[in-house]
């Protein structure tokens, strides 16, 4: 494989390890502050590290296996694009960094741009009182680069 486009990989894959590693640093770090922890909060906090072992794991497989690793890498991307809110439900993920930009509908549409470290956030049957919807730049490049990627592994493993 070309030398330009291994570091690449490397770098994505160190980048996502990175995010991993961060997220259950943090989410390890919020959960002390817990109070009246429900089996609905152990399965939460049970989701959130798994979703920040699957950046982990699809880091590793990507150093190893560039090809099923990029295919990991663009679904773990492909889920920290889209943040949302509404009713009782909220959804945000971030391994790594985010730079997103975002609407929040209530009380009146009001333009945020966000910049973060890891976190993750599932609300389920919980009134949120906020409608939003956000968009994370870096993850959508990241999928965009990572299909590039994709194309790339491919025609060098058919021998183009």
């Amino acid at each position: 494989m070309k030398k330009n486009l291994n570091n690449i990989i490397r770098g994505l894959a160190v980048y996502q390890i990175f995010g991993g590693i961060l997220g259950i640093g943090l989410a390890i770090r919020i959960i002390p502050q817990l109070n009246n922890l429900t089996t609905l909060s152990y399965l939460l906090i049970f989701l959130t590290a798994a979703f920040y072992v699957y950046s982990i794991i699809a880091g590793a497989v990507l150093l190893q296996h560039p090809k099923r690793g990029l295919t990991l890498s663009l679904i773990n991307q492909a889920l920290q694009v889209l943040s949302i809110a509404i009713g009782t439900f909220a959804y945000n993920y971030v391994a790594g960094f985010k730079l997103g930009l975002g609407i929040d509908f209530i009380p009146a549409w009001q333009f945020n741009l966000n910049l973060s470290l890891s976190s993750f956030q599932l609300i389920l049957n919980a009134e949120t009182g906020r409608v939003f919807i956000g968009i994370n730049f870096l993850a959508l490049a990241l999928v965009y680069l990572i299909e590039r990627l994709r194309e790339e592994v491919g025609s060098i493993n058919k021998g183009d």
